[in-house]
């Protein structure tokens, strides 16, 4: 039995789905935090080995340094000048 797959946010399905920088994945060790990461450069993501990594969300939170280098990208100016008139 595995959880609904998770759907875009609003401001992700505005803009084509493009806010992921890398598809979702998350680590299957136990010591490291039940969230899952999907941009390149967060450190924290960075720093679990590649061997102990797995694709997809597993009905985790994402990772709070992930969706905060992801904030300049919804920015209301940035969301203004993608949003067809």
């Amino acid at each position: 039995m595995g959880c609904p797959p998770r759907r875009p946010t609003q401001y992700e399905h505005s803009l084509g789905g493009m806010m992921a920088q890398t598809p979702p994945w998350h680590s299957i060790r136990q010591r490291d935090r039940n969230v899952f990461h999907d941009d390149d450069e967060c450190p924290i993501g960075q720093e679990i080995d590649i061997k102990y990594r797995k694709m997809g969300h597993r009905c985790r939170t994402r990772c709070p340094t992930c969706t905060k280098l992801r904030a300049p990208l919804l920015t209301s100016e940035r969301l203004a000048r993608l949003t067809p008139l």
